[in-house]
């Protein structure tokens, strides 16, 4: 999406303001197309939420690694496979 968008800002022999261009994108959307540019907004939405998670699950086993926990445990409390916390023993 980002990608057409620059694209439009580069081919517009019109020079439009961005709001011109969002005006111009929305009249031509209809609601079906419209309802999937925010279906893919929710989905990239979920997709930053489940890295922030996964950060946290990160940071978590590596503080029960510092405290000497075992590997397979803080595996298994932080819902990460087993070779991801042996990676963080490693470094």
């Amino acid at each position: 999406m980002l990608q057409l968008l620059t694209y439009i800002l580069e081919i517009d022999d019109e020079h439009r303001t961005p709001q011109e261009l969002i005006g111009l994108i929305e009249s031509k959307l209809t609601s079906k197309t419209g309802d999937g540019v925010m279906s893919v907004a929710d989905m990239l939405r979920e997709e930053g939420r489940e890295e922030g998670r996964e950060e946290v699950r990160l940071a978590m086993a590596k503080r029960l690694l510092s405290e000497g926990v075992e590997p397979a445990f803080v595996a298994k409390v932080a819902q990460l496979p087993l070779e991801k916390i042996l990676a963080l023993q490693i470094k």
